[in-house]
């Protein structure tokens, strides 16, 4: 799976992600979920969280079967869900290809995509998504985090508030 984050919005395997997805149009090419938990959601409704074998984690708000957002996990311990595999594609975001061994200093914040941010959180918008790229240290043998800040994960946030809706608002299979 290849993910281009650029300035018009997120496109996997060339065909553009829409606004808003349903379940089964993630599912399609993510694949099943390996694992799930139910969040409640004030003052109705729940927050499924799910986890693919692929390295995505996506939440999805019931009754609307509306995603909410996604995580592509490149360090699956320090990803929220915290799933069992790494992202088993590539990102890319102005011309380089993100791993999680992107150092934070060496983050390509400028290009045909202006990446803001501070403090390990960097992110941008299009019209419909707010993408945001997390920075943490890796954990020692004795588990305290030290070194430099790398890449832990890509997060996809869909806008609620977005126009676009209907046919053509969610990546085919």
């Amino acid at each position: 799976m290849r993910v281009l984050l650029n300035g018009s919005g997120v496109s996997i395997n060339e065909k553009p992600l829409g606004a808003r997805m349903s379940t089964s149009a993630l599912a399609a090419f993510v694949g099943p979920a390996v694992s799930s938990r139910e969040i409640p959601l004030h003052p109705a409704g729940v927050r499924k969280a799910n986890v693919s074998a692929s390295g995505i984690v996506w939440y999805v708000d019931y009754p609307e079967d509306r995603i909410s957002h996604l995580h592509l996990a490149l360090s699956p311990v320090d990803t929220p869900e915290q799933p069992a595999f790494q992202f088993a594609g590539t990102v890319r975001l102005n011309s380089v290809d993100l791993t999680a061994e992107v150092a934070e200093a060496a983050f390509p914040p400028d290009g045909e995509v202006v990446v803001r941010g501070h403090h390990h959180t960097w992110s941008y918008e299009t019209v419909a998504h707010h993408i945001t790229f997390v920075f943490k240290r890796r954990r020692n043998r004795i588990g305290k985090r030290t070194g430099v800040y790398r890449l832990a994960f890509v997060s996809v946030s869909f806008k609620n508030n977005s126009e676009q809706d209907g046919a053509g608002t969610s990546v085919p299979p």
